[in-house]
């Protein structure tokens, strides 16, 4: 058995396990955990874009909306989490424009 570390306060604490069983321990549906230095921001923005459009669509109560969230929770860090809910609550997130509503798709 192995003892858990208690002592994790910040991403920087977690630089030095030994093992991924802590991690695995605490969050079980994360995936595989070796893939944990992948730069996963396209996965994590693409997740946080079906959240926005699905709560634009069913608003952010719908169950399909929670598991959407829940998915994105899993895929991206806190920090980003806390940054893109500030900017969408203000209204100037991107990730939160409906696909009609993009310029960069359109050409002159």
């Amino acid at each position: 058995m192995f003892s858990r570390n208690k002592s994790v306060n910040s991403p920087k604490d977690l630089q030095f396990w030994e093992s991924y069983d802590d991690y695995t321990l605490d969050n079980p549906h994360a995936g595989d955990p070796r893939c944990l230095q992948a730069n996963n921001f396209n996965y994590c923005k693409l997740r946080y874009t079906l959240y926005c459009r699905c709560c634009r669509e069913l608003g952010e109560d719908d169950p399909r909306c929670k598991y959407q969230y829940y998915r994105t929770e899993l895929s991206c860090t806190q920090d980003f989490l806390d940054l893109v809910n500030k900017h969408r609550e203000e209204g100037t997130c991107s990730m939160d424009i409906l696909p009609s509503r993009q310029l960069h798709n359109m050409r002159h």
